[in-house]
């Protein structure tokens, strides 16, 4: 009997031992099975907010170019910025479209208008008057003297600042006389985006890009 004993117990001792491995291995594929299956989702959740982010981000653009390209038709249409331009009288040109300026920045938001001539050398800033002369080097002015065409796109500025710009050329009497650009800062959106996704999101810039004396300047 006794001997039956310790045989019983000899063959329970590595019984349980595999029960028990089993067990644990049991235990091991169940916990990462779940913690793949939350990576996994907390993954397709976050490609999910990332391409809804996106799109709205998309769609914020487009509106805000569309809406300024609109403005660029009424500006380009008037005859007293015309006549002012076509006499190059700076004073007469900034005087008048600093009323306009004023205007769709305190409805819109607008936070830039140029006019540029040809040579893309900036003959006004009508938001910053003091600094003209001085070459626009901006893929989006490219691509308005290179289409001929409206030209739009969101730009670094040189103090710092995400700018979403839309530039046109400006025909008077059938020629080209020139381009003119307006801008709008896009802090707004990162608030727009947060307030439809509830999602916390900003704009970041790699120091790299920036000068620290004209981001300076521009804070």
């Amino acid at each position: 009997m006794k001997k039956n004993i310790k045989n019983q117990e000899k063959i329970k001792g590595p019984i349980l031992g595999l029960v028990s491995g089993s067990i644990f291995l049991i235990l091991v594929v169940v916990i990462t099975g779940n913690y793949l299956w939350q990576l996994n989702h907390y993954e397709q959740e976050f490609e999910n907010d990332l391409q809804t982010i996106q799109s709205l981000l998309q769609m914020e653009i487009d509106e805000d170019a569309q809406l300024m390209s609109g403005f660029l038709n009424i500006i380009k249409a008037d005859p007293k910025l015309q006549n002012s331009w076509l006499r190059q009288n700076k004073e007469s040109l900034q005087k008048y479209s600093m009323l306009i300026f004023e205007d769709i920045k305190n409805k819109y938001n607008i936070t830039h208008f140029y006019f540029i001539d040809t040579e893309e050398v900036c003959f006004l800033r009508v938001h910053n008057p003091s600094r003209f002369g001085d070459t626009i080097p901006r893929y989006t002015l490219a691509g308005a003297v290179n289409s001929g065409s409206m030209s739009s796109g969101i730009e670094l500025g040189k103090f710092g600042t995400f700018t979403l710009r839309v530039v046109h050329p400006w025909y008077i009497n059938n020629k080209l006389a020139g381009y003119i650009e307006l801008g709008r800062e896009i802090d707004h959106i990162s608030r727009e985006l947060s307030n439809v996704t509830g999602l916390s999101s900003c704009f970041t810039i790699k120091k790299e890009y920036l000068n620290q004396e004209d981001w300076e300047d521009g804070q």
